[in-house]
């Protein structure tokens, strides 16, 4: 009788073990996830996911400051930032595209069903390919304020879903806040309709002072290990995005 307890001990403990990780999260599996042997690091080649629209003059602001490492690091975050855009998220070539393995995930008994799929990179590669653009503490920011990316045994895996941009937008332009030889701040000033004249696409120039005005604060900073951006977005954007998962 008493091995008999022991082992209904040890196979419940073997059953939470199985059914929980990270913390407190209940993680259901479904599929046939990759060995750990055959995940791959994220070597990721910065492709932009979406066109930049006719309104936006940033890369005319850009070659304008002369400073070829400026353009690249923010194209970089750019493109790093676009990647909440799941649906297009570039899994290994050792994935089944066709039956990827899945996971769901239910954070707290009160949370809903997340649903993850396997992307076939290691959670740390992934990590490491946002710290080398961006300062670790804002990478920290990023990542955990997006619910699009969980680990899960050292794997990262992606919850699909689509970010959108502003439609009452009609121009943006920049301009150079402080330069130093260790930051570099500039902002964006973004020119939107208001509900009268939402329907209107193209920027009248006579009506510049009746836009609304958004501003949005860029800032790059030199570390030992070379330029990183401290700030991209404002937390206001990141929640815009989120609204999409």
């Amino acid at each position: 009788m008493k091995k008999l307890r022991t082992f209904v001990i040890i196979l419940m403990i073997a059953l939470l073990f199985t059914s929980c990780s990270n913390g407190a999260n209940n993680v259901n599996v479904i599929g046939m996830p990759l060995a750990k042997e055959q995940l791959e690091n994220f070597d990721y080649d910065y492709e932009l996911k979406k066109d930049f629209a006719d309104f936006d003059n940033i890369v005319d602001f850009l070659d304008g400051l002369n400073n070829s490492e400026f353009k690249e690091l923010y194209f970089k975050a750019l493109s790093l930032v676009q990647l909440v855009d799941t649906f297009r998220f570039p899994v290994s070539d050792n994935v089944d595209t066709d039956n990827k393995a899945y996971i769901e995930v239910k954070k707290d008994e009160n949370d809903y069903i997340h649903t993850y799929y396997e992307t076939g990179y290691t959670y740390d590669s992934f990590y490491d390919t946002y710290c080398s653009v961006f300062t670790e503490e804002t990478a920290q920011k990023i990542i955990g304020r997006f619910p699009a990316f969980y680990e899960y045994n050292g794997e990262l895996w992606y919850a699909q879903g689509s970010s959108s941009g502003n439609p009452r937008e009609v121009l943006r332009e920049y301009e150079i806040v402080s330069q130093t030889d260790t930051v570099f701040e500039f902002r964006r000033i973004s020119y939107q309709n208001d509900e009268e004249h939402a329907d209107e696409e193209e920027y009248d120039p006579e009506r510049r002072d009746e836009y609304i005005k958004e501003y949005i604060d860029f800032k790059f900073v030199l570390t030992e290990n070379g330029w990183r951006v401290e700030k991209f977005l404002n937390a206001q954007d990141y929640d815009k995005i989120m609204m999409f998962y």
